[in-house]
Order: C-alpha cells, then sequence, then structure tokens
C-alpha cells in the first residue's frame, strides 16, 4: 500500500473533507515527455524522456480503477472497494519509467518512518 501526505492548504482542506464525507476520489499522473506513435495505427508509447511531475486527486481518472482507499491505519485494512489504486499505480510506474514499485521514502533517523518522529 501507498501512503499518502494531504497538505494543509485550501485544496488540501477541501481534499480532506471530501475523503471525511466517504467521497470517493481518483488518483490521476502528470507528466512530460513524448510519444512515438505506432506504424499500424495501435497505441502511442511514451518514450524515455518521460518526466513524472506531480499527482492529482480527481473525480475521473483516465485509468480505470484508479480509486484512493481510505485505510484504518490501527488495523490496516481497507474500509471501500477501490483497494487496488497502489497495483494500478505501481504497474503504471513500472510501464513508463522501467522503475517498478513506489519507492519507500528514507527517514533522517534510520527507522523508516516507524517511530514518527522523523
Amino acid at each position: 500500500m501507498g501512503k499518502v501526505e494531504i497538505l494543509s492548504t485550501p485544496a488540501g482542506n477541501i481534499l480532506k473533507t471530501l475523503l471525511g464525507q466517504g467521497i470517493t476520489v481518483g488518483i490521476s499522473s502528470r507528466g512530460m515527455g513524448s510519444v512515438k506513435e505506432s506504424a499500424n495505427g495501435g497505441p502511442v508509447e511514451v518514450q524515455d524522456d518521460f518526466e513524472l511531475v506531480c499527482w492529482d486527486f480527481v473525480s475521473n481518472p483516465s485509468t480505470h480503477g484508479a480509486f484512493m482507499s481510505p485505510m484504518n491505519e490501527s488495523i490496516n485494512k481497507p474500509i471501500n472497494k477501490y483497494a487496488k489504486v497502489n497495483s494500478i499505480i505501481s504497474e503504471m510506474l513500472c510501464e513508463m519509467t522501467g522503475t517498478c514499485g513506489i519507492p519507500k521514502k528514507k527517514s533522517p533517523c534510520g527507522c523508516g518512518g516507524k517511530c514518527g518522529g522523523c
């Protein structure tokens, strides 16, 4: 599972309120780079110069099923049926960048983020 930090900005506060009311939100990536057209008219291919800019919370994600799943941290179980978002994002990153899996954030004290103080 991935973890999201929602900042206390006006937009972040709106997102917190929506999630608190049980509204399902999608996740969409935003990036820049070139694409290559297929010779037979098939799907375009994202090239190696792709740069991921950010992740956006949206009402209608372009990737089917890319919805955020709120978690109950005390028991770490999904509380809705859209728990597949992390695997979908991981698959997208793997296909687009060749880096499979979401990298873990390194903590300054070396605890891996478990202590809650860093």
